[in-house]
């Protein structure tokens, strides 16, 4: 008879590494990444980026990525 325990063991072990796990054990490896994930930046944000949100929000191109889970 399996116990709990063995059963949550057996679905875990089924379940893949997520994209965003890959990519923390990724900036591991690496010297001084960069992290974008958290704070505020100190410099304004450039004119041609602004001008690229704006023209993908009036192309309607303003949805979350996909996400699987």
């Amino acid at each position: 008879m399996k116990t709990i325990d063995s059963f949550v063991a057996d679905r875990i072990a089924g379940i893949s590494t997520s994209g965003i796990r890959r990519i923390f054990d990724l900036a591991a490896t690496m010297k001084d990444p960069i992290d974008f994930s958290m704070g505020q930046p100190d410099f304004p944000v450039p004119d041609a980026t602004k001008a690229a949100a704006h023209a993908a929000i009036d192309a309607d191109q303003n949805g979350y990525t996909v996400t699987y889970g």
